[in-house]
Parts: structure tokens; C-alpha cells; sequence
């Protein structure tokens, strides 16, 4: 379940950083087929870069170990990019915001001095029709009302302009620029662009291990609790000759498992068998109980020692 969280913490991340591609793409690259081929090609790194943390983190620790290293150099390398992709894209959208912002507040200062010149030609001709209007010439009277309707004119030109100014001074928002500087804003850019790629990077490298660790507990019978000893039978009496024989058979028999074990503990000092049940009973025949009293006894003699999860053994040095 943990395994699942996390891939699935480490795929929102990925997404997050192909939707920033997608958006670098959409303010920079005109051409519609070009981008989209871009696009592509960004998606199919950001997938490539969680499959090679993740199968890195999944495959066994001590095979495959150039695969592992190959996969991890890889990420490191799709990782970088994927930062200064969406560092690039960010920037790209603050400076968008900051143009579009500059643009705004340019519109602002041409509608506030328009509607002044505007306010005050109308003042003036109005001022001049209540001048004209107390002439006792009928022709200054007329020029006037003349000047009067004009002023009427003029102000009614004002109100969709005062309308539109309102909205851009109410539709004004900071950018991060304005808040941070330009130097700051770079480097918030490349630190969330960094937060982002390492948030899938380790989320998808913790789902390899944790998934990993859930295989190898599911495939470890060495784990498995020993049988419990069978109950004490009454034996028949037989004769000293008996007696002597079955002794002997005894020490063969233990002379044998003997041997096995010490072939078993050069193998696995060695490094040619593993230190687990299975490995040894295809090494030497073995039945299952007497490869798990070869797995004790390799751990009582400091030879073999379980691991930080306690599912399985490792050598000693």
C-alpha cells in the first residue's frame, strides 16, 4: 500500500512537470506541429525518468548492478533537464504576467489622461456657454447652447472610459517580479522546479524499494518459524549388537551432514551460494530442515548475520 502511495505521489509530480513543459511550449513555439511533437517528446522523458528511478530501485541490490547504475545515471540526466525545463517555463509565465501587467498599466495612464483632457475641455465649454447665455445677442446666446451641447458630448465620451479604467485598476495583481526582484525570482523558479522533479524522483525510487522489500519478504522461507519437534516415542529394547550398529550408522550419518555444512560455509564465504534455505538445498540436496539448522548454525558461528529488516541474511565481512 505504502509502495502504491508513493508511485502514485511520484506520478502527480511527473504530471505537474510535463504540464510545465506543455505551458513552456504553448508561450514559446508558434508552429502547432512542432509543438506538439515537442510535447510528446517531453512526456515521453518525464515517463522515461520515473521507469529508470523506479526499476533501479526495484531490482535486486547485489545483481544486475550496472543495469541499476546505468538507470539511476540516466534519471540524474532526464532529471536535470526536466528542472531547467520547467524552470525556463516559469519564467516564460512570469514574464508574460509582467507584460501583460505592463501593458495594463500603460491602458491605465492614457484612459486617466484622456479623461481629464476630456473633463476639462468639457468644463471650459461649459464655462463658455454660461458666458454666452447672458448676451443680449441672439447670436452668442445660440453659440452657447452650441457650446453647451458639445460639453454634453464630450462628457458622455467619459463614462465607457471610466468604466474601463475601473476594471483594470480592479483586475491589478503583483507579480513576482514586483514581489521578489528579478535575480530572486530566477532562483525561486529553479528551486520549485527543483522541489517538483525530486518530489517524483524520490517518491518513485521509495515505491522500487518498497515494492522490492515486499517481494523478497513474500519469497523467504527461512523466515518461517521451524517445525515443532515430533513427541517422544517409546523405544523398543534391542541388543548391544543393535545398539553398536545403529551408532555407527549415526556417526556416518553426522559425519555426512558434517561435510555438507562445511562445504555449505566455504560456498557462502565465498560467496557462491547465498545465505538462504533455498540456495543451499539446491547446493548440496539438502532437505529444508537441515538447510534452516545450517542457516542457524552459520549465524551462531558469526559467520552470516541477519539484515536492517530481518528478512533475510547476509555475510559477515
Amino acid at each position: 500500500m505504502l509502495g502504491t502511495l508513493a508511485a502514485f505521489i511520484g506520478l502527480a509530480a511527473s504530471a505537474l512537470g510535463a504540464w510545465f513543459f506543455t505551458l513552456g511550449l504553448q508561450q514559446t513555439e508558434r508552429d502547432e506541429m512542432a509543438r506538439q511533437a515537442l510535447i510528446l517528446a517531453g512526456v515521453l522523458l518525464t515517463l522515461c525518468q520515473l521507469l529508470a528511478f523506479g526499476t533501479a530501485a526495484l531490482l535486486p541490490e547485489r545483481l544486475l548492478r550496472r543495469l541499476r547504475w546505468a538507470l539511476v545515471g540516466l534519471g540524474i540526466v532526464l532529471f536535470g533537464f526536466e528542472v531547467a525545463t520547467m524552470s525556463v517555463t516559469q519564467l516564460a509565465l512570469v514574464q508574460s504576467s509582467d507584460v501583460q501587467a505592463s501593458a495594463n498599466e500603460a491602458r491605465i495612464e492614457e484612459l486617466q489622461a484622456a479623461i481629464a483632457s476630456h473633463r476639462a475641455t468639457a468644463a471650459g465649454l461649459r464655462d463658455n456657454a454660461a458666458a454666452q447665455s447672458r448676451s443680449v445677442l441672439a447670436s452668442s446666446r445660440e453659440r452657447g447652447g452650441q457650446a453647451l451641447r458639445e460639453a454634453m458630448e464630450i462628457e458622455g465620451r467619459i463614462a465607457p472610459m471610466a468604466v474601463e479604467l475601473a476594471e483594470l485598476q480592479s483586475a491589478k495583481r503583483p507579480t513576482l517580479t514586483t514581489l521578489l526582484g528579478d535575480d530572486r525570482t530566477v532562483l525561486f523558479a529553479v528551486v520549485r522546479s527543483a522541489l517538483i522533479a525530486l518530489v517524483g524522483l524520490t517518491m518513485m525510487s521509495a515505491s522500487g524499494v518498497l515494492f522490492r522489500v515486499a517481494r523478497t519478504a513474500e519469497r523467504a522461507p527461512w523466515l518461517e518459524p521451524l517445525p515443532a519437534p515430533p513427541a517422544a516415542v517409546a523405544r523398543p529394547q534391542r541388543t548391544a549388537a543393535a545398539v553398536a550398529e545403529d551408532d555407527g550408522e549415526d556417526d556416518i550419518a553426522e559425519g555426512d551432514a558434517e561435510a555438507r555444512y562445511q562445504r555449505v560455509l566455504a560456498a557462502v564465504r565465498s560467496g557462491s551460494v547465498k545465505p538462504n534455505a533455498r540456495a543451499i538445498q539446491r547446493a548440496e540436496g539438502s532437505p529444508a530442515e537441515e538447510a534452516r539448522q545450517f542457516l542457524a548454525r552459520l549465524e551462531r558461528e558469526s559467520v552470516t548475520r541477519r539484515t536492517a529488516s530481518g528478512r533475510a541474511y547476509e555475510v559477515i565481512g
